[in-house]
């Protein structure tokens, strides 16, 4: 019936669906040097020349990556409705919280949206991974 509430794991999923990992960091790593050129621009000139502003590096981005997966997993939302997967979470009495996206639903409710969510981010994880 109700299922146990699980986070998302980095490292399991890079194993699990290595294809999806590789263009999630890729999502991430664009959007920290648009972050970057932003905050470049906003500052604009009150940065001296003698201050170098740092490359963003893969590294980061796997940091980051990381970082949304564990503790900010609502930005998967914007990653995955860029690649045409849009996971919806809706609460049906007595069934508990249902995820489901074109050609997926969850079978068994879940007790509470993070959970239902965590499944459903790893199942639209593993139909990037067939469709990469």
């Amino acid at each position: 019936m109700f299922t146990e509430n699980k986070m998302l794991d980095y490292k399991e999923l890079k194993e699990a669906y290595p294809k999806t990992m590789s263009k999630l960091m890729g999502w991430v790593k664009r959007n920290l040097e648009n972050f970057q050129k932003t905050m470049i621009s906003q500052v604009g000139s009150s940065i001296g020349d003698d201050v170098e502003i740092p490359k963003i590096t893969d590294e980061h981005a796997e940091a980051a990556t990381g970082a949304i997966l564990t503790s900010y997993s609502k930005t998967l939302y914007d990653f995955l409705d860029e690649n045409k997967i849009f996971l919806t979470v809706d609460y049906i009495f007595e069934e508990g919280f249902v995820v489901a996206f074109a050609g997926y639903k969850s079978v068994e409710g879940h007790l509470n949206r993070i959970e239902a969510e965590m499944v459903g981010f790893k199942a639209a994880f593993a139909k990037m991974e067939e469709e990469i």
